[in-house]
């Protein structure tokens, strides 16, 4: 989701490119294959079928080195296929991705037109070209356009060659495990400038222009018309929002309507504070080659929406005709009262042929909302705790899809807890998993349910398990009714029994990793005669947070009046924990003394920065203070932050330029006001070796009274008289042969004779 900003103005400027018939969308295919995958011969075949330019669609394919290695197209270029295929975290072969944000079977030809379709009906304002021309011999220079009427922040544009059909008849006898294909279509060759692209940032209506050159290799892979493909990508979401090809023929489209929001396709989800508003426009657009007439147009609250947030509509008809290329704008507003809650206003329509198009162009939820429930199933109920997070006593849990609640956490400012349930795919995925985690270290407390999660998190060893401190017990009760007991005298659970049905819902019983970890307590166990009490639920309470997570669907509990008790029982003792953050900084020492070192190069000690807190400790510079800071350094140079409980080891080295005493303050400051800064003395002085050598060294043969200096050597020297401090008290050229030192107070003195090639040093008491 794009950020709100200056709603007043974001929402209400009309685009330019808007006002016009907006630029169609290239869909791009990318496809992950193998010279050694026998499935990949048929979505090959699928692929030709599917990327059509007239059709508004394209492809690329990068060969990995899977199933079986040796892949010509992945060994002549192994680290931009390998880079594109960890982005995707690409699994197994065949693979594809749709605009980057999409996975399907590339088999299924009809779920790739599918998805295509539905991203060509939402355009991005955005009009992209590449084109390219021979420099010299097989020097060749790209050139991409890009022209945008609204701000793009923080993308990536990729530029990828590839070569349009590559005969290559000999590898099924020359490649181990060929999968017997010997035609390979838009083969990437290389990334432009390389593999991470380039960072692609402009201001509205803003064109951009970028070149770059490449050699064309010479061997048979490259024995084919070269093209290429530039595209758009925002790394956070790895949408791809528009793309372009070289290929110079018109581009098509499947799709004969569009609809977006300008300036931006995304439907709109804010956080607001009472009476808050939002405005903006919904377009409508005849995308196809003849007139239009849209019917049906109905723009309302949904139902889960307060009855007294107010919605204003400009523009609306319930029928309309656009002609080819034309656009029909409706102004929508959305405004909160003061009863919390989410909001959404639902758009739908329909062409005179039947078809019908929906969407949610804007969402409000309430700024002081404290408390979400995660709706992570595809029917997007909220089952059984439709009742219980209603109950008195427990805080109003909004509810919401995992995309809705990831993508917009940072709005959530009052955010406290919230409830993540796992219905009908019961899966939580690695990047879900980390999610809540990181919540929960920021001191979001939370409850988790599921009827997979147990076996997925111990197979796919997901951190969140480990957290929770459980581990798979082994086996699965699901074919037979069984029983639940509450643990005597428990917070949550004590007095339940609680009957279960297999229904359609699994159950993962569970076991402690640690029994002596006093932090988690189980609060469901399941009784059986052959392998004792397994666990069904636990309770975590960490420095942070609390967790509470039932390792089943709690539909499959039967007893809906102790399925509402368990439920509320959980929700109560998460919202009766406040996280207070504490972050702490203690360091090891307080001041630091080399003593006397005989070096220049002067010595290494080291001390512990440390955050006994249960938050980070966030660092906003650590640096050295006074005269003389020059002699001494630090490593690491600079300290960004310390984990709540986590330390880091400092070196401080003393290099002293000269003789004498040194005193220096080395200071770490920390980001909160309330964390105390810390200030560590740091001394040393330097007296140098040679005090105790022989001055013949400084080739001087002779000091005569303290002041009388006899050279043994007729050469250009010059002298310097240095007090223990590292004052230079005289100085000058030793023009005579003897020369006489000027006169200076008495006290102990280090002579310095400077040649070109050597400063020596000779201690002496005038």
């Amino acid at each position: 989701m794009q950020g709100i900003i200056l709603l007043s103005l974001f929402f209400l400027i009309q685009c330019s490119l808007f006002s016009q018939s907006s630029p169609k969308r290239l869909v791009l295919i990318e496809e992950f294959t193998s010279a050694t995958c026998k499935p990949c011969v048929d979505a090959d075949k699928v692929l030709k079928v599917v990327a059509k330019l007239d059709s508004g669609i394209i492809a690329l394919k990068y060969h990995l080195n899977i199933p079986s290695p040796g892949d010509p197209f992945y060994k002549a270029n192994p680290v931009h296929n390998d880079t594109r295929g960890a982005l995707y975290a690409v699994p197994a072969l065949p693979a594809s991705r749709v605009n980057g944000h999409k996975s399907v079977d590339p088999r299924d030809s009809l779920a790739m037109w599918n998805l295509a379709r539905l991203d060509q009906q939402m355009p991005y304002p955005i009009v992209m070209s590449v084109k390219q021309e021979v420099v010299s011999g097989n020097e060749m220079k790209v050139t991409v356009d890009v022209e945008s009427d609204i701000e793009l922040k923080d993308f990536v544009l990729h530029t990828a060659v590839y070569t349009d059909l590559v005969n290559l008849p000999d590898i099924v006898n020359t490649l181990p495990a060929s999968n017997g294909q010997t035609e390979f279509a838009s083969s990437m060759m290389t990334m432009l400038p390389d593999e991470k692209g380039t960072s692609w940032n402009t201001n509205a209506k803003e064109k951009k222009t970028v070149s770059y050159t490449y050699t064309k290799g010479s061997g048979e892979l490259w024995n084919s018309t070269v093209n290429v493909i530039a595209f758009l990508q925002n790394p956070r979401t790895l949408e791809i929002i528009q793309s372009s090809i070289s290929v110079q023929k018109p581009v098509g489209t499947m799709i004969s309507t569009t609809l977006s929001f300008p300036p931006t396709i995304s439907p709109v989800f804010e956080a607001l504070p009472a009476q808050g508003t939002i405005t903006l426009k919904a377009s409508i657009g005849n995308a196809s080659g003849s007139a239009i007439t849209y019917n049906n147009v109905s723009i309302a609250k949904s139902p889960r929406t307060p009855q007294d947030w107010t919605l204003k509509l400009t523009g609306d008809q319930t029928s309309f005709t656009l002609n080819p290329g034309e656009k029909k704008e409706i102004t929508m507003e959305l405004q909160r009262s003061v009863q919390p809650g989410i909001g959404e206003v639902l758009l739908t329509f329909a062409e005179a042929s039947g078809k019908t198009y929906s969407a949610t162009p804007i969402t409000i939820v309430s700024k002081e909302s404290e408390a979400f429930l995660v709706q992570d199933n595809l029917s997007g109920n909220v089952g059984p705790f439709a009742d219980a997070v209603t109950l008195p006593g427990v805080k109003r849990y909004i509810a919401m899809s995992t995309n809705e609640f990831m993508q917009n956490i940072e709005k959530f400012t009052s955010l406290k807890r919230f409830v993540w349930h796992c219905a009908d795919s019961g899966r939580i995925v690695k990047a879900e998993s980390d999610f809540m985690l990181g919540l929960g270290n920021k001191g979001i407390s939370f409850m988790l349910s599921g009827q997979f999660t147990t076996n997925n998190m111990f197979f796919d060893k997901v951190a969140l398990f480990d957290t929770i401190g459980v581990t798979y017990a082994g086996f699965m009760v699901r074919n037979t009714a069984y029983s639940l007991s509450g643990i005597q005298g428990d917070t949550i659970s004590n007095g339940l029994t609680l009957p279960c049905a297999p229904r359609s819902y699994a159950f993962y019983p569970m076991k402690l990793k640690n029994k002596t970890n006093t932090s988690i307590t189980p609060i469901l166990t399941l009784s059986t005669s052959s392998t004792g009490d397994t666990i069904g639920g636990v309770r975590v309470q960490r420095n942070t947070n609390r967790i509470v997570y039932l390792g089943l669907h709690p539909f499959a509990i039967t007893d809906s009046a102790q399925r509402k008790t368990l439920i509320d029982r959980s929700l109560a003792w998460i919202e009766n924990f406040t996280f207070i953050p504490n972050p702490q900084l203690t360091s090891s020492v307080t001041s630091i003394d080399f003593g006397t070192v005989a070096s220049m190069t002067g010595n290494t000690k080291k001390f512990i920065l440390s955050n006994p807190g249960n938050v980070e400790t966030v660092i906003s510079s650590i640096s050295l203070k006074g005269a003389d800071q020059s002699a001494f350094s630090i490593q690491p140079a600079s300290v960004t932050s310390i984990p709540a409980g986590g330390n880091i080891e400092i070196t401080v080295s003393f290099s002293p330029s000269g003789p004498g005493t040194k005193n220096a303050e080395l200071q770490i400051v920390p980001e909160k006001n309330n964390v105390e800064t810390k200030v560590i003395a740091l001394s040393g002085a330097y007296v140098p070796s040679s005090v105790e050598e022989s001055p013949r060294l400084a080739m001087i043969s002779h000091i005569a009274d303290g002041i009388i200096i006899q050279m043994n050597v007729e050469k250009e020297m010059h002298y310097r008289i240095v007090d223990l401090s590292g004052k230079i008290c005289a100085s000058g050229d030793v023009d005579t042969r003897p020369f006489k030192l000027p006169l200076i107070t008495r006290g102990l003195y280090l002579l310095q004779i400077i040649t070109e090639d050597a400063i020596q040093v000779v201690p002496f008491i005038y």
